[in-house]
């Protein structure tokens, strides 16, 4: 998740500097996903708080299919 907080710095002072809007929406794209574990959770939770800070509305896309029958 910190790895999508450093991107979206770098991708804001980029627009900051060409004097582009800012982003205002983030999606996270889940679907490789098909557990998660309190440690992501907490995580995901983090990346919330964060992008609130700065206005961003945040969007999870579903994790991946579970299989089981």
């Amino acid at each position: 998740m910190f790895r999508i907080l450093r991107w979206l710095n770098d991708e804001e002072e980029k627009l900051k500097a060409a004097v582009l809007p800012r982003i205002r929406f983030l999606i996270v794209e889940m679907s490789p996903v098909t557990d998660i574990d309190t440690s992501g959770v907490h995580a995901l939770e983090e990346l919330r708080r964060s992008l609130q800070k700065r206005d961003v509305q945040g969007v999870n896309l579903a994790l991946g299919k579970n299989e089981s029958k």
